[in-house]
């Protein structure tokens, strides 16, 4: 898959194995970078960025 493939929230909760509520939290606690919207109600993630973050909590543990 490209990086810069555009993720909907219920894909970065199916990546993250969490519900799309707890996706909201993080991005609520500044701990998941926020969605961008192309539209009002259309908030995407770019999938490198999820990625990265993953990556993060693996070298935390």
């Amino acid at each position: 898959m490209s990086d810069d493939q555009l993720l909907r929230v219920k894909d970065v909760a199916a990546i993250m194995q969490c519900c799309q509520r707890q996706i909201w939290r993080l991005v609520e606690l500044g701990k998941l970078p926020g969605p961008f919207r192309p539209s009002p109600r259309m908030p995407r993630w770019r999938r490198i960025d999820i990625e990265k973050y993953i990556e993060s909590l693996a070298k935390k543990n």
